[in-house]
């Protein structure tokens, strides 16, 4: 079958299509794009993810492993290899724990609440644009230290966009001048915090040293943006498809609502399910098979975790959320040295949003036939607009919280 995972066909069937590549061959070829291989399989996944060695995520002449075709701009430290991708993940893993995540629960809950304060009254809201994607932007934004920003819009879309869009496009270029902006702005923060350091994430990044060294201020421009826009995207793309679900079952909802345990562990099914990066990029390094399938050294292949966390030799019944099945394993956040830095944010985040519109919207319901998803999914699956109704209700008065929780003990700045 012919496969492209930037069409607009493949935005509207990308589970269908993986499950027929995947029962036909689950390492089969495209021509798009100069030519690739496409990894369907669990199995297959797992080895390709786990073997960095063979299979580089390193970009080569400024070329991505990533991204199939390439972008102007490297996601870091997903576009590095071994030695220095350890490095940086060793530096920064103490932070991006479930400990410290947990500790973020209380922000969260504010933001959200000060969101819902400015709809709640009117009955309806467009859950992604007006609750999801500006929780998650600002959260994120504060992080690494970026807090009362008037623009935060700037910092949500523009890089999705330049992923998604064509290349040339109009919208290319513009979110490309965006992308500038904020770059410019994030470049400022962090020679700000390398004069004056605080106890955030942008002052650890701005005193990063590798080998003595101390890092190139590009590359560490690149790792704050990942931060910030990579945790954007597919946090909520996951709040969006959670939300979308729960509308769609209102019987689970109840029962999930009133059993918050219960509803992490549904969270896992969701992750599966949605698998907000539906696929990450690799290049062979040297002449390998994979699941019998010759590969040559310097041909890209791409993986297709959203085609991995529905394999039914390991899900069974996969295109169906069952809440009692062991899915530890999911592929959602990628798997081995790569596998996402923030997911513990993710996750908390996400678990603290639903929560609060499962307590505050308690009957919300989404109009699917007015969602308006992404044209195309070339990594992220998402959606630009979540219409809801809801039962009026009356703010709580909440505030947009003061301070951010303090970075943890063991992080040297």
């Amino acid at each position: 079958m012919a496969f492209d995972h930037h069409s607009e066909e493949y935005a509207k069937h990308w589970a269908e299509q993986t499950a027929e590549m995947r029962a036909q061959c689950p390492v089969a070829h495209s021509d798009a794009h100069g030519g690739y291989w496409v990894v369907t399989g669990y199995e297959e996944a797992l080895a390709v993810a786990l073997d960095t060695d063979t299979f580089s995520q390193g970009r080569v002449d400024g070329e991505s492993s990533y991204f199939v075709p390439s972008t102007p701009y490297a996601l870091i430290p997903l576009e590095l290899d071994p030695p220095l991708q350890t490095q940086m993940r060793r530096i920064l893993n103490p932070i991006f724990t479930d400990r410290m995540a947990n500790e973020w629960v209380s922000y969260v809950t504010d933001v959200a609440d000060v969101h819902i304060d400015a709809f709640i009254e009117r009955g309806e809201a467009d859950l992604q644009v007006e609750l999801a994607r500006r929780v998650t932007a600002i959260v994120n934004l504060a992080l690494v230290g970026i807090t009362g920003l008037e623009d935060v819009d700037a910092f949500i879309d523009a890089p999705g966009i330049m992923v998604r869009a064509e290349r040339g496009s109009p919208e290319f270029q513009a979110a490309f001048e965006l992308t500038q902006r904020v770059e410019k702005r994030m470049k400022a923060e962090l020679l700000k915090r390398r004069a004056e350091p605080r106890a955030d994430v942008l002052s650890v990044v701005a005193a990063m040293q590798f080998d003595d060294e101390r890092a190139d201020d590009d590359l560490l421009l690149r790792l704050v943006n990942t931060i910030v826009a990579g945790g954007n995207s597919t946090t909520t793309s996951l709040i969006a498809f959670s939300l979308q679900w729960l509308s769609e079952h209102p019987d689970a909802r109840a029962e999930l609502a009133a059993d918050p345990e219960r509803l992490e562990v549904a969270l896992e099914e969701f992750l599966r399910l949605s698998s907000p990066a539906l696929v990450g990029g690799r290049r062979a390094t040297a002449d390998v098979e994979v699941a019998g399938q010759a590969i040559q050294a310097g041909d890209m292949l791409l993986v297709s975790w959203a085609g991995a966390n529905r394999d039914p030799a390991v899900y069974p019944d996969p295109d169906e959320a069952h809440f009692d099945r062991d899915n530890s394993r999911h592929f959602a956040f990628g798997w081995g040295r790569h596998r996402c830095l923030g997911r513990s944010f993710a996750r908390m985040m996400a678990l603290t949003v639903l929560r609060r519109v499962l307590e505050r919207l308690p009957d919300y319901h989404v109009d699917v036939d007015r969602i308006e998803r992404y044209p195309r999914v070339p990594v992220v699956n998402g959606v630009l607009t979540l219409p809801a109704t809801f039962t009026p209700g009356k703010p709580i008065g909440a505030e947009m919280p003061s301070e951010t929780p303090p970075l943890p003990d063991k992080v040297a700045l």
